[in-house]
């Protein structure tokens, strides 16, 4: 029986970029509000690491396609078809056939 992805990729594509965020925001707050040297710079700086190696991990994890299960990294947050299969990653509606450019 093959697995369902339903909902993943929107679920996995929701979580990346709040954690996004979040590291911006960890990053922006660590470098521009404390002084170099600092312990609450460090810890900023080390949240901010923490964040982008979770938007990894749930990139790999989450973002997968409805239709054939592989897994969609690159353009995570842009995409709305899937590059392997060319179904609608959020419908799972198959691509029209019609004239091709």
């Amino acid at each position: 029986m093959k697995p369902s992805f339903t909902g993943s990729f929107a679920r996995g594509q929701k979580i990346v970029r709040y954690l996004m965020v979040a590291a911006l925001l960890a990053g922006a707050a660590g470098l521009l509000l404390f002084h170099e040297g600092t312990m609450q710079q460090t810890v900023c700086v080390a949240l901010a690491a923490a964040l982008i190696l979770a938007v990894i991990v749930v990139a790999l994890l989450e973002c997968r396609c409805p239709h054939c299960g592989k897994r969609i990294i690159n353009g995570v947050l842009v995409l709305s078809t899937c590059p392997n299969c060319k179904h609608n990653l959020y419908t799972g509606d198959k691509p029209k056939k019609g004239k091709k450019k």
